[in-house]
């Protein structure tokens, strides 16, 4: 309670802080005058701390090859996906995450690895899954790109605020669906 506390105090201050860096040499603007704040980093990393996991993805050789080749890292999706569910709509059969967060790889493939980070929200359990997406300016032409990972999932977790979880996956297979016809 007395972090929320101390975080409502800054967050003003910061914004406050914020126009007035950014208002520096624009026309002036009648008012009351506005002092500078100055802050200190290390004291607002005290109050904002972001929550990740985040690891490597190994690439065998045997991957991005036939109709993978030229796959690049970002053709890798990695998603974090809350345990708990929201209950299913009325009339609805399906329960959904409460949240789901997704990124795609970077790096480049050709070194045998790609990485990835994704923030999660602190003390709530999530599992991690890799999936295929070919996204918009791929160089490969897949309508699905269906990928197996060692893990196929790695969960379930729970990281502390301000925390990382690191979590490594080996991409096992791969493949190209294109649509019929």
């Amino acid at each position: 309670m007395k972090l929320a506390m101390k975080l409502a105090a800054l967050v003003p201050c910061a914004l406050l802080a914020t126009l007035v860096a950014s208002n520096a040499g624009a026309e002036q603007v009648s008012g009351p005058a506005v002092s500078p704040i100055a802050i200190n980093p290390a004291t607002l990393g005290q109050f904002i701390q972001w929550t990740w996991v985040k690891g490597t993805i190994k690439v065998p050789a045997s991957i991005p090859t036939g109709a993978l080749a030229g796959m690049t890292c970002g053709d890798i999706v990695v998603s974090a996906t809350s345990q708990a569910m929201n209950p299913p709509p009325p009339g609805g059969l399906f329960s959904s995450p409460k949240w789901v967060h997704t990124v795609h790889a970077t790096g480049a493939i050709s070194s045998g690895a790609c990485s990835y980070a994704i923030s999660v929200p602190p003390n709530q359990s999530f599992g991690v899954s890799l999936g295929g997406g070919a996204p918009n300016g791929s160089t490969i032409k897949c309508y699905l790109l269906e990928l197996g990972s060692a893990p196929s999932q790695a969960g379930w977790f729970k990281v502390p605020l301000g925390g990382v979880k690191e979590q490594d996956f080996a991409l096992t297979t791969g493949w190209c669906q294109n649509p019929p016809g």
